[in-house]
């Protein structure tokens, strides 16, 4: 099995020390599950073909929605 080592804030450290969990543990789980994300998105959109113009209009598409979204919650 592979080793990573992380160095987090000093802040963070002392927080996580409150509790008496197995961090490596938990990190391992997080991975698992990012990488899994990733994996189905490398899939999904290996089957899309978009020029890089047609990828610049879908998201500027995008932004704007978004943005939109949030100034009608205001």
């Amino acid at each position: 099995m592979g080793l990573i080592t992380i160095s987090v804030p000093e802040e963070l450290e002392r927080s996580m020390n409150e509790f008496s969990l197995n961090w490596s543990e938990v990190v391992k789980k997080v991975l698992i599950e990012k990488t899994e994300k990733l994996k189905k998105l490398k899939a999904f959109s290996s089957k899309i073909k978009l020029s890089d113009k047609d990828a610049k209009e879908l998201a500027n598409k995008i932004d704007s929605a978004v943005a939109d979204k949030f100034l009608k919650e205001e």
